[in-house]
C-alpha cells in the first residue's frame, strides 16, 4: 500500500485574504493509488511517498516559494510535476525514484517576463531501469541536475532565460540524451556539465 506523508501549509496570508487564497491536497491510497496534490498560494510544502508498483504522482503549485519532495520506490512509477511562480520568487522541486521503468517531469515556469528570472532549483534522481527525466525551467538563474544509476535511461533539459545551469549525469550502460542533445539552453551565461559513464566506471 501507498504511503504517502503530506505536509500543506497556507501562510499567514490565509487569516487575511481567506477567499483569496485557496489551498487543496488531495490523495488516494491504494496498492495501485494515485496522488494528486493542487495547491495555489505561497510557501507550500508538500512531502509525497509511494512504495509499489504503477504509481502515479500528479503535483500542481501555483504560487511563489513552493517546495516539492516525492520519493518513489517500485515499478512503473509516473510523476508529473508543475510548478509556477511570479517573477521574483523561487519554487524546490526534488524527485527521487527507485525502480524500473518510471518517468519524471518538473516543470517550473513564470508568470512573469522569462528575463526577470526565479532561481529556481529542480533535482531528479533515478536508480533503476528505462527510466526517463525531463526538466523544463524558465527564468533567470535557474539550476536542474537530473542523475540516473542504471540502464536505458533518457535525459532532457531545456532551459530558457539567463544565467541557467543544467547537469546530467548518466552512470549504466544503454544510457541516451535524446536527439543527442540532452540539455537545451536558450539564454546568455549558461553552464553545461553532462557526464555519461560505462558499467565499471564513474565515481562510484
Amino acid at each position: 500500500m501507498d504511503t504517502i506523508h503530506r505536509r500543506c501549509r497556507p501562510t499567514h496570508l490565509d487569516k487575511l485574504l481567506p477567499a483569496a487564497l485557496f489551498f487543496l491536497c488531495g490523495q488516494a491510497l491504494a496498492q495501485d493509488g494515485t496522488v494528486f496534490i493542487d495547491q495555489i498560494g505561497t510557501q507550500n510544502i508538500s512531502d509525497v511517498r509511494q512504495y509499489g508498483a504503477m504509481s502515479t504522482a500528479e503535483i500542481r503549485q501555483n504560487g511563489d516559494e513552493n517546495s516539492v519532495d516525492v520519493l518513489q520506490e517500485g515499478n512503473t512509477n509516473n510523476i508529473e510535476l508543475s510548478q509556477t511562480a511570479a517573477s521574483d520568487a523561487a519554487n524546490i522541486a526534488l524527485i527521487e525514484q527507485q525502480g524500473s521503468a518510471n518517468t519524471a517531469k518538473v516543470t517550473q515556469t513564470v508568470t512573469g517576463a522569462i528575463a526577470s528570472g526565479n532561481a529556481n532549483i529542480a533535482e531528479q534522481y533515478q536508480y533503476g531501469n528505462n527510466n526517463s527525466a525531463e526538466i523544463i525551467q524558465e527564468g533567470r538563474g535557474n539550476s536542474a541536475l537530473q542523475l540516473q544509476d542504471g540502464n536505458d535511461n533518457t535525459s532532457l533539459i531545456e532551459q530558457y532565460g539567463n544565467n541557467n545551469t543544467a547537469i546530467n549525469l548518466q552512470y549504466g550502460d544503454g544510457n541516451a540524451l535524446p536527439f543527442g542533445v540532452g540539455i537545451v539552453q536558450d539564454g546568455d551565461s549558461a553552464s553545461v556539465t553532462v557526464e555519461q559513464y560505462a558499467p565499471g566506471y564513474g565515481p562510484n
